[in-house]
């Protein structure tokens, strides 16, 4: 996410909440929510690099047909 941030200019914490927006959508009142605001079609996708590990993960969140098939 650090490097979405820094690639494409936009602040750190507006990547961040926005890739864990289905985590936080349930905290915001219903009137504070976002009127377009449609995830059903997202999955989740993480990379993770360092010196001693490289980790390229996604999941199909996004549709109850795949649960425990994807």
């Amino acid at each position: 996410m650090r490097g979405i941030a820094n690639g494409s200019g936009v602040p750190f914490l507006h990547i961040m909440i926005l890739n864990f927006r289905k985590e936080i959508l349930p905290f915001i009142t219903e009137s504070e929510k976002p009127k377009d605001e449609d995830t059903i079609d997202d999955c989740s996708d993480i990379l993770v690099v360092s010196d001693t590990i490289t980790v390229a993960a996604h999941n199909e969140d996004a549709n109850v047909a795949l649960v425990s098939h994807a």
